[in-house]
């Protein structure tokens, strides 16, 4: 057990930092921001786009977007960098890359 000089010089982190290193040592946060991905879908690529998505994975900052058609598989490889920027604008997570399949 620490003493209390031990408590005094360790690094504090804020509850928002704690918590969001607990998670991401569990492996829940990446569940999280795929759920959250998820539930705005529509709202970042429409409706049609969203129905015709039949998998969305988020894993280690890459988003895999798999479509049934392979012209919107074309149109969301051609417009990646927005996808990108709405999800960070709807959810404030930095994709680094989307993989359409």
């Amino acid at each position: 057990m620490k003493n209390k000089k031990e408590y005094r010089n360790a690094d504090w982190l804020d509850i928002d930092s704690a918590i969001a290193q607990v998670l991401k040592e569990m492996g829940a946060l990446e569940k999280i921001i795929q759920a959250k991905i998820r539930k705005v879908w529509p709202d970042i690529v429409g409706k049609y786009a969203a129905e015709s998505t039949l998998e969305i994975l988020y894993l280690k900052n890459k988003l895999y977007i798999k479509v049934d058609s392979p012209a919107l598989r074309q149109d969301m490889h051609m417009g990646r960098n927005m996808i990108k920027d709405n999800i960070y604008k709807q959810i404030g997570v930095s994709v680094q890359e989307i993989i359409v399949y």
